[in-house]
């Protein structure tokens, strides 16, 4: 799996999870379909993967954001959805916990920001 010429090693995420024993739907390049997208809202920029788990309870998604300024904005835009700031990296509000488990800088400047969706 993966290599240069393929997506990020889809089959070994995958396999790892497989593994785990739990139900799980991996998207490179996109949203799972369950992803409850009007509810939890994503910072602007390209979804690098996704994936669903537990039948849908949990959610893990990757959006590449244009650079650093936007990346930030993640904490920000769940609090103007309605999300209350529970910690440093945890919002909730009745229906979700989004943990926004920190951001990392590619190699072309544009910054990875990774979602972990849980419904309550």
């Amino acid at each position: 799996g993966g290599g240069p010429d393929g997506p990020p090693d889809e089959e070994l995420v995958e396999d790892m999870i497989e593994g785990s024993g739990a139900d799980v739907d991996f998207e490179a390049g996109g949203l799972p379909a369950d992803f409850p997208e009007a509810d939890v809202p994503l910072v602007p920029g390209e979804v690098q993967s996704g994936m669903s788990v537990a039948d849908g309870q949990a959610w893990i998604v990757v959006v590449l954001a244009a650079d650093e300024a936007t990346a930030d904005s993640a904490g920000s835009l769940l609090e103007a959805a309605g999300y209350s700031d529970e910690s440093v990296f945890a919002w909730e509000n009745d229906a979700y916990l989004v943990v926004v488990v920190g951001t990392q800088q590619t190699d072309d400047g544009r910054v990875a920001v990774q979602y972990q969706v849980q419904r309550k």
